[in-house]
């Protein structure tokens, strides 16, 4: 084989492995991250040491989700505290309230749960639903007005797709009308530009990921 077919070889190779490459040098660091942030939600007290106080103290269940059917409140929750959490009681409007949780039993940490609640609640009318541990601490939920959930179905599918293009579709090929002007002003003017829409979004970025956390 003459040296420029081998080399050629060698070029066909590494282009082949190039890609895999590339994506194991982008997993590398999201791996180890996860790995570290399992960590240290799995490990926090080892590493920095038993809280002054204990957990029942720390108690948190946060609402997910409250779903209103007719004659039944259900409330989805997530336990955001260091410990398992029991649900004692469930208050509504004040009012203790028989209820039933899927899963029953303690809720573990990071661990969700489905309180379902038999009340004849009326429309446009306010609910303030608390659930209370078995320790005494109190979370509540207000709904100002009261509706039943919509269902998902093809009329909301519909309904939501019809949003999306208002909101993410229509508006770019508008934003396209100005082509013609953008290709008229300076490099200048074109870096403020597109180094402002970076900025916007980049803080638009920042502020959905807190919301989310």
């Amino acid at each position: 084989m003459a040296a420029g077919e081998m080399k050629e070889s060698l070029k066909g190779e590494r282009g082949a492995g190039a890609p895999l490459k590339m994506v194991s040098l982008f997993l590398f660091p999201l791996v180890l991250l996860g790995a570290l942030v399992y960590h240290v939600m799995t490990s926090g007290e080892a590493i920095l040491g038993r809280p002054p106080v204990s957990q029942d103290a720390l108690q948190k269940l946060e609402f997910q989700r409250v779903v209103l059917r007719p004659s039944q409140i259900a409330v989805s929750l997530i336990n955001t505290g260091p410990g398992p959490v029991s649900v004692g009681q469930v208050t509504v409007n004040e009012a203790l309230w028989r209820f039933s949780a899927e899963p029953s039993g303690p809720i573990p940490r990071l661990g969700r749960a489905t309180i379902r609640i038999p009340y004849p609640w009326h429309a446009e009318e306010p609910l303030k639903v608390a659930v209370i541990s078995s320790v005494g601490m109190k979370f509540e939920k207000t709904i100002d007005v009261a509706a039943e959930t919509p269902e998902m179905g093809l009329s909301a599918i519909g309904y939501f797709s019809l949003i999306g293009i208002y909101v993410g579709v229509i508006p770019v090929f508008l934003g396209l009308l100005w082509r013609p002007f953008l290709q008229r002003i300076g490099g200048g003017a074109m870096s403020f530009l597109v180094s402002f829409t970076v900025g916007v979004l980049l803080a638009l970025g920042v502020d959905v990921l807190v919301e989310a956390w």
